[in-house]
């Protein structure tokens, strides 16, 4: 599988076309992640993640990268200082390429798919949301379909957009921090999917860890600036409230 920047002068490639698994993302960090890209530049947001009505779709990838061009563009940043999420992104177009996770311990590493398209109207340059596509540019090639094995975060939405998707199970935390969820057995589909995600790396895999890529090319890691971007859809505690009942 292969990860190609908006203008094609960074790509990676996985040794393996299968994720290890893909996974619907409706949380605020997520959005925050292509919006921070997109305020500086980058690719803007497909109009239903824009809008919050179409879940972003995550790809998780074993932590092995091999930098087929532009390993000089990479930059990476966090959202806030103490997260445990660190982004990889490019400095040639501002586009979000990955993002390592420390709750993962290494062993995997998170694409989002991302359509760049081309919408043919000059003054979409001004805005930070596109219409659908008359040409699609997928960022993402040579990928086996797969179909999320579950949504995460679903609590971050309003509920009436909530009832518009397939039913599949959902996770969220609770305010104590556990993982909690819907329908009725959700846990064995969170284990099926945690087992994925935590597997060790296959011994010999080429390639180069997302952290030890960073610390051999000496990056500092940004903050997001909090003030370039707002989140224009955020749910209320009564919402999500609502969504957990």
């Amino acid at each position: 599988a292969t990860l190609t920047c908006n203008c094609g002068e960074t790509i990676i490639r996985f040794d393996t076309t299968t994720p290890r698994a893909t996974v619907e993302c409706c949380c605020d960090d997520c959005h925050k992640r292509l919006s921070y890209c997109a305020k500086l530049g980058g690719p803007a947001l497909e109009h239903g993640i824009y809008e919050r009505t179409r879940p972003i779709t995550i790809r998780y990838f074993d932590n092995r990268l091999s930098i087929v061009k532009g390993r000089a563009n990479l930059k990476f940043f966090k959202l806030r200082p103490d997260s445990g999420v660190v982004n990889m992104a490019t400095s040639c177009c501002n586009t979000f390429m990955l993002k390592e996770n420390i709750r993962y311990q290494g062993t995997v590493v998170a694409a989002i798919d991302q359509d760049y398209g081309n919408a043919d109207n000059a003054d979409l340059a001004l805005e930070d949301h596109q219409p659908r596509p008359v040409e699609h540019r997928h960022n993402l090639a040579n990928v086996e379909a797969q179909e999320a094995i579950i949504r995460t975060f679903p609590d971050d939405w309003l509920p009436e957009h909530i009832s518009f998707l397939k039913p599949i199970p959902s996770i969220w935390f609770d305010e104590g921090g556990n993982v909690v969820g819907q329908p009725d057995g959700w846990e064995a589909t969170f284990d099926a999917y945690m087992e994925r995600v935590m597997a060790h790396v296959p011994p010999m895999m080429p390639g180069i860890e997302f952290g030890v890529l960073m610390a051999e090319d000496k990056h500092e890691v940004e903050v997001a600036t909090e003030k370039i971007f707002t989140d224009t859809n955020a749910v209320t505690a009564d919402a999500k409230a609502a969504i957990a009942q």
